[in-house]
């Protein structure tokens, strides 16, 4: 590593899974650890640190060199940017790691533009090892006449024109920018004109009859969603269009029976697995129901289970299965007490998902016609000492019937991970 060289972690890890220190890193501490180079560590959406290096390079005047969540996503845009041929050599590498995971298939929301052809090259050529599926939207702008001017893009909007490799599924995840949940904020406060305008863009979607999936975190969000949704049902029936709130960490029954009723459902994106103590901080004793897996699975809602990517949380799926089953977030702390059967945080994680993405007929399940997908573990998943689920390992990842990752073969090193110890 040269001088002047960035040293980079976006998300994926907390400052709760150090056993030794759990007190956030200071400036003066990662001057101290890597005094030569700029830092920037985020910690999910919660804190960003940087070091004094890292604090000139991006013109900042910051004394602490923490950034809260509200600054996070400018100051990411302040970082600089690889040029094209890294980025295509990050995202091959990212596949890799994502087969070595055990992952075959991804939902997306937003994939990037500059990289859809990419894709399409490497699925052309048969190079293509996991399934792509696009959340796409339309930007609204915040005020009624931007909304106004953006609302024929919904209906020209079209799905469905790729193939099982790669493809744009739904509309999402964000439908009006004012109401989309911070990741860390307590209570929201949706204004009646803030759900007026978000009601008006709905309505084209379902007119369009377009499928939704809609970042809903808080109650009153949730709440005032719903009421909006349940308007434009009575003149566009939704059912059957599969829309879906995601996130849902604070619904509550009341609501999931509300969605029930009218044929929709949830994604489910285990924040705790490295928020936990994060949550439990702002939340309070609330924080042990983020999400209320129980509730859900009790409430007969077709749910599924995702990651929210790299930036918001980790991405490895036995982490969340085994944070499922046991209610423990890395580093082992306790953090969810509504806990379901590993069967179900399975199903959640395979079959619900390939509904959620339209690909129920081709992938979720190991089934004569479907597509070859399939993991060969280490250990049995169903019967190992539950604690031991977060380290299963694939010794094989096969992609439509393609050896993907084979334990035994592979070449490539394990994963660059942070040398910070505390």
């Amino acid at each position: 590593m040269g001088r002047g060289e960035w040293v980079y972690n976006l998300g994926g890890w907390t400052i709760d899974q150090f056993s030794d220190d759990k007190r956030p890193f200071s400036r003066e501490e990662l001057d101290r650890v890597v005094p030569d180079n700029p830092v920037l560590l985020q910690a999910s959406y919660y804190e960003t640190y940087l070091n004094s290096r890292a604090l000139k390079a991006l013109g900042i005047d910051e004394p602490t060199g923490r950034i809260e969540e509200a600054g996070i996503r400018a100051l990411a845009a302040k970082l600089p940017v690889a040029p094209a041929n890294e980025i295509q050599a990050s995202t091959a590498a990212m596949i890799k790691d994502l087969n070595r995971a055990g992952l075959t298939a991804f939902g997306s929301a937003g994939c990037e533009a500059d990289m859809l052809p990419v894709y399409r090259r490497w699925a052309d050529q048969g190079q293509l090892n996991v399934r792509v599926f696009c959340i796409d939207g339309v930007g609204t702008g915040t005020t009624p006449e931007q909304v106004a001017r953006a609302l024929p893009q919904i209906a020209q909007m079209k799905l469905f024109q790729g193939n099982n490799y790669l493809d744009h599924v739904t509309f999402g995840e964000s439908v009006y920018g004012p109401l989309h949940d911070p990741m860390f904020l307590v209570k929201s406060d949706p204004k009646p004109d803030q759900l007026a305008l978000w009601r008006r863009i709905i309505t084209e979607i379902a007119k369009a009859r377009l499928p939704l999936h809609v970042h809903a975190e808080l109650e009153d969000t949730i709440g005032g969603f719903l009421d909006q949704i349940e308007a434009v049902n009575k003149e566009y029936p939704i059912k059957n269009l599969r829309w879906v709130l995601a996130h849902v960490n604070r619904i509550q029954p009341s609501h999931l029976a509300r969605m029930k009723e009218m044929g929709m459902y949830a994604a489910v994106h285990p924040w705790a697995v490295i928020n936990g103590g994060i949550n439990q901080r702002i939340f309070g004793e609330s924080a042990y129901d983020m999400a209320p897996l129980s509730t859900i699975q009790s409430s007969g809602i077709t749910w599924g289970f995702g990651s929210d990517g790299s930036r918001a949380n980790q991405i490895l799926p036995f982490t969340t299965l085994w944070w499922a089953v046991t209610g423990k977030m890395v580093g082992g702390t306790k953090v969810l007490r509504q806990t379901i059967s590993r069967e179900d945080a399975l199903i959640a994680h395979t079959r619900k998902n390939a509904y959620f993405v339209f690909q129920e007929n081709n992938l979720g399940s190991i089934q004569p016609g479907k597509l070859a997908d399939m993991l060969v573990l280490d250990r049995d998943y169903l019967t190992i000492p539950a604690d031991q689920i977060k380290d299963i390992k694939p010794v094989m990842t096969i992609v439509g019937g393609r050896i993907a990752y084979d334990a035994e073969v592979a070449t490539a090193g394990a994963p660059v991970t942070s040398g910070i110890t505390r």
